[in-house]
């Protein structure tokens, strides 16, 4: 009788080692409750960039076709939103760079690539949703050129780090680039922000504020309405967040979102110059 209780307790305590501790094991980091800092990087890292040459020449070509429509008097229009799809990261909680890529392809047409293919170009080596790596900037402007059909011209997408003199310059600067890229070529930017940055301003991105104080994030930016003039109700930018499931529109007023990218500066980009903006 002795032997038979015990193989009977034996087999419970497998049973519940095989069923209940998994789940304690792993809970909140499931598609219920995924970590709530969804890109960080290790302090120090740089990936060196390879592509420096074709940026240079990006850039500059960027410059003279805006010059040119300076030249003409072609007036960008007051108001865009591209049609850009949101795309939601969960279950994995480190894929907002992937899901934000995501998003420009499937805006370009291109949907044969899953989050985890683009995973592994972004990030390889840390392809699942076990894994809550962060993903450095210069790798996704990589795939974004390597990847989306369509593009203005070759090596199109250009990483840059916005001005940071002051808040006010930053978002004078987001608003000028955003123009550009969305009002002009119609093509979205991603920012790598903290969407709840503890700097004593009134600013946090919606759905962040009040939460964790030291994520990093990437968002699709799909459009801007107004002009910036330093208030808050002068202009706003409209964007995708992939930590929403479904990852609706959103926007916010320039200084909020500027606000974002300005305090996360450029930090987990792995970049010595610290970009923050791929446009």
């Amino acid at each position: 009788m002795f032997s038979k209780r015990s193989s009977m307790l034996a087999l419970l305590v497998l049973l519940f080692a095989l069923t209940v501790l998994p789940r304690a094991a792993f809970a909140g980091s499931g598609p219920d409750k995924p970590s709530p800092v969804n890109n960080i990087v290790p302090e120090g890292l740089i990936t060196p960039d390879l592509y420096e040459k074709e940026q240079q020449r990006s850039h500059e070509r960027k410059l003279r076709e805006a010059e040119a429509r300076k030249q003409r008097g072609e007036i960008v229009a007051q108001a865009t939103v591209l049609a850009v799809p949101g795309i939601s990261q969960h279950p994995c909680g480190a894929y907002c760079a992937q899901a934000a890529t995501q998003s420009v392809l499937h805006y370009k047409g291109q949907r044969s690539y899953t989050l985890d293919q683009i995973r592994g170009w972004e990030n390889p080596g840390n392809v699942g949703c076990s894994s809550g790596a962060g993903t450095c900037l210069l790798p996704i402007r990589d795939t974004l050129n390597a990847r989306v059909p369509g593009l203005p011209w070759a090596g199109f997408y250009e990483a840059i780090r916005l001005n940071h003199n002051s808040l006010n310059a930053a978002a004078y600067d987001l608003e000028a680039k955003t123009k550009n890229t969305a009002g002009t070529y119609r093509m979205p930017l991603i920012a790598l922000v903290n969407p709840n940055p503890p700097d004593g301003t009134p600013y946090c991105l919606p759905g962040w504020c009040g939460g964790t104080t030291s994520a990093g994030h990437y968002l699709t930016i799909n459009g801007y309405d107004g002009t910036y003039n330093g208030s808050d109700a002068s202009a706003a930018i409209y964007y995708r967040d992939s930590w929403y499931n479904p990852a609706d529109q959103h926007w916010a007023n320039t200084n909020n979102f500027a606000d974002a990218i300005y305090y996360k500066d450029g930090n987990g980009s792995c970049t010595t110059a610290r970009y923050n903006l791929i446009w």
